[in-house]
């Protein structure tokens, strides 16, 4: 009798196993012609997590997807405010840059080496200390942003390097959408100064364009406390007006039939007033200032029904510079010997790229 039931079980087991990847197998055939409009609004659609658009239940990863609406209702004002409120993503400052971690992943001042960050598919991540910011200093203003894909996990088979605690694609918003000329002004504590314009349009020989530039200025906290450096020597701790920070920003885009230019530039100025690496305390010169800047062309094109081809040209510049301040004064000297130390680092790239997707093989995609 144990016997019996035993085979019942397994006969029973696999054609529940069957019917269950039958199911499946039928659910994932099924056609957006299919749906009705309600049903279409619902669906959400990723391209981040494969390299194609696909509807984001069939990605191969965990995805999260931040729209302009959601943006706008939760009033987010930089990228790390935004990144705080993304499931297993958090957020720090050293007053100097900020940095995100993943999952409790983040060591400090690790400048964000295992994330890829993406612009409308460009790579962000420069070559010098591989780093992606996402505070202030990002590349465009969270205005300009359309959507942003998230995709968790490694994808270094699909984009290279830094790609290892996940990806964050930023889209941004289209010529069309804007249609017409868009200015912002905003103004809060610590004087904190930021303004923007934005022209963009879609002609009627299919020629899309879209055009931005922001520039901000932040004196910051007047006043900062650090009781490591509370003596009468070090002004009692007190580092005063060196948390400021200024920048300013443009991005470009144009787009006509399967051709699209776009092109990026930030630059920006921080005070560090935490006196890092040993340097003078409460000292003026103490700075880091960055600038990015890339130029990407793209071409597409469908050669068959089944297969379509891509490839892009690129160039990204990347400059930093660093003031820091020693005092190199021997025991028993009446005045200090302030000598500035400056940090360089350049970095160059350019690069060819090139992809073929084919629907060639029944139900793949072959990149």
């Amino acid at each position: 009798m144990r016997k019996v039931l035993t085979v019942v079980f397994i006969i029973t087991a696999v054609l529940s196993s069957f019917l269950v990847r039958q199911a499946c197998a039928e659910e994932k055939e099924l056609d957006l012609l299919d749906l009705d409009m309600e049903e279409l609004l619902r669906v959400e659609v990723v391209s981040s997590a494969s390299k194609y658009e696909q509807n984001m239940s069939e990605a191969p990863s965990s995805v999260t997807i931040i729209t302009r609406r959601q943006i706008e209702l939760l009033g987010y004002r930089t990228f790390s405010e935004l990144i705080r409120g993304v499931r297993g993503f958090y957020s720090t400052n050293d007053r100097n840059y900020s940095y995100t971690g993943v999952r409790g992943f983040g060591r400090p001042a690790d400048f964000d080496t295992r994330l890829l960050v993406l612009l409308d598919g460009h790579r962000l991540n420069e070559n010098v200390y591989e780093s992606a910011v996402l505070g202030l200093d990002f590349m465009i203003d969270l205005d300009l942003v359309e959507r942003i894909e998230i995709v968790r996990g490694p994808s270094s088979s699909l984009y290279g390097t830094n790609a290892f605690f996940g990806v964050i694609n930023v889209i941004t918003r289209s010529g069309a959408e804007v249609h017409g000329i868009e200015v912002s002004a905003q103004a809060g504590s610590f004087d904190n100064r930021q303004g923007r314009v934005t022209f963009g349009n879609k002609y009627e020989n299919g020629a899309e364009v879209l055009l931005s530039g922001t520039g901000f200025d932040n004196d910051g906290q007047s006043s900062l406390y650090f009781s490591e450096f509370d003596t009468p020597e070090t002004n009692n701790g007190v580092a005063e007006n060196r948390d400021q920070e200024n920048g300013r920003s443009f991005f470009g885009k144009i787009s006509w039939e399967g051709w699209s230019l776009k092109a990026g530039m930030v630059d920006r100025e921080k005070g560090i007033p935490t006196a890092p690496y040993g340097i003078i305390f409460n000292d003026p010169s103490t700075k880091s200032t960055d600038t990015r800047s890339f130029i990407d062309l793209n071409y597409i094109a469908a050669l068959t029904e089944s297969v379509q081809f891509s490839t892009r040209a690129f160039h990204d510049w990347y400059d930093y510079q660093g003031d820091y301040p020693y005092d190199y004064a021997e025991e028993g000297d009446d005045k200090p010997l302030v000598v500035i130390n400056r940090d360089d680092s350049i970095g160059r790239q350019w690069g060819l790229q090139s992809e073929v997707i084919t629907t060639a093989v029944e139900s793949n995609k072959i990149v």
